[in-house]
């Protein structure tokens, strides 16, 4: 990893230093921008955009035209993968009780 030291850092197989650039500093009686300048003049104190007056809001609400499929999809391969999931799971805990109950009838 290069060592940085006051804007200079060397170069990990030992060559030339490399020198970084400073950055340059701005005057500070710099002339304002222009929209800075027009809020001043119109004696505005708020910064922005102004709200809309009115909001344009539909009065109908939309409707699906056929009903919604949660197998399909990227959605439905997990959960079709969860589904088998806890069906697999399920069929192991009835083997496991069964043979429970078949090695305690031997007994």
């Amino acid at each position: 990893m290069p060592s940085q030291q006051a804007g200079i850092s060397t170069t990990p197989s030992g060559g030339q230093p490399l020198v970084m650039p400073q950055a340059q500093q701005q005057p500070v009686d710099a002339a304002p921008q222009p929209f800075v300048a027009a809020l001043e003049s119109s004696g505005s104190a708020e910064l922005g955009a102004p709200l809309p007056r009115q909001i344009a809001v539909s009065t109908r609400r939309a409707q699906r035209l056929e009903p919604a499929n949660p197998l399909a999809g990227a959605r439905g391969a997990p959960a079709v993968a969860g589904g088998i999931a806890v069906l697999l799971g399920g069929l192991w805990v009835v083997a496991w009780k069964q043979r429970a109950r078949i090695r305690k009838m031997e007994q």
